[in-house]
Order: structure tokens, then C-alpha cells, then sequence
């Protein structure tokens, strides 16, 4: 994400990133013990590493004028989750599919409805 250059760049090197990790078995290892065999200290830096991207994503859709960036961010990620499990079932489209459909899906969106509820 750092690399990329405009927030459209670094939100789509967030989703696909995240989507590549799905067939990663070293990622899913370390989520597994994460979740349950490291101690609280080591949990607590994983989820301060998260929160970091978590930020970068708030602030790529701050540029791009959200007026609510962290619901954004977190409707965003739930993009991400949903094709996460799709991807995790294989025994549907291929990952590459799924990845540049939400990409596709998730940019479209960020990009902003100009007739979305202000709150």
C-alpha cells in the first residue's frame, strides 16, 4: 500500500493483498495461533499491525473525500471478508476472478455515490 500511489491504488493493493493471503498456508497458520496460542502481548501486536492498515485504508478514503472514511473502511473490509469466504469455499470462480471482481466492485463504490446519505 505504501508504494501505490493515489488511494484508489492503495485500496486496491489492500484488497488484493488480503485475497492473496487466503491461499497463503503460512498466513492461516499464523491467524490460527493467533488466535489461540500466542500470548496477549503478541496478540495485541498483530492486532496493532491490522489497525495500522486499517488507518492507511481510513486515510486513502479521507483523500478520496469520504466524509466518513471509518464506516467506509469498515463496510470496505466487509467486502473483503465476503470474498475471503467465497474464495475459502473452492469450489466456485477462481480466486483471480473474485479478486478483480471485488476490486472491480469495492472501487466502483469508494469512488463514491454522489447521491449517498450524508449523516
Amino acid at each position: 500500500m505504501e508504494r501505490a500511489g493515489t488511494p484508489e491504488e492503495k485500496i486496491e493493493a489492500y484488497v488484493r493483498r488480503q485475497l492473496d493471503l487466503v491461499g497463503d498456508r503460512r498466513h492461516r497458520a499464523v491467524v490460527a495461533i493467533s488466535a489461540s496460542e500466542l500470548d496477549a502481548g503478541a496478540r495485541e501486536k498483530i492486532r496493532a499491525a491490522h489497525g495500522g492498515l486499517i488507518a492507511m485504508i481510513v486515510q486513502a478514503l479521507g483523500d478520496l473525500g469520504h466524509e466518513q472514511p471509518r464506516l467506509a473502511a469498515m463496510l470496505l473490509q466487509g467486502s473483503v471478508d465476503a470474498a475471503v469466504r467465497r474464495i475459502e469455499l473452492s469450489v466456485a470462480e477462481e480466486p483471480d476472478v473474485i479478486a478483480d471482481t471485488a476490486v472491480a466492485m469495492i472501487l466502483r463504490g469508494v469512488r463514491g455515490a454522489p447521491d449517498a446519505p450524508q449523516g
